[in-house]
């Protein structure tokens, strides 16, 4: 079998197959030898609240989830598009984590 043209074997640097080369960038680089760091991942629960809402002057309920009641009522309280944009007199009656 022939050799495809503009292919030609190339000597690697000795230390390439050295244990301390793994994850190393290689090339020239002035500020040193840079090295890969493992990915860490951190696992972060929130507290989340079902909650109740209910307006007097339509006579509903509205139920919904919030890690923040307090900032989700004052939402729910501004006029907005969606079900309880209609009316600004929500008031939470149950939450429960």
């Amino acid at each position: 079998m022939e050799k495809p043209q503009g292919h030609r074997k190339i000597d690697l640097p000795s230390w390439l197959g050295h244990p301390d080369a793994i994850g190393r960038v290689l090339g020239s680089n002035p500020s040193g030898p840079t090295y890969t760091t493992p990915i860490k991942f951190r696992v972060v629960f929130f507290m989340f609240y079902v909650y109740i809402l209910y307006s007097a002057s339509i006579n509903k309920y509205y139920v919904g989830y919030s890690a923040d009641t307090d900032s989700r009522l004052y939402k729910h309280n501004t006029k907005h598009k969606g079900f309880t944009g209609q009316v600004n007199d929500w008031a939470l009656v149950y939450t429960e984590a």
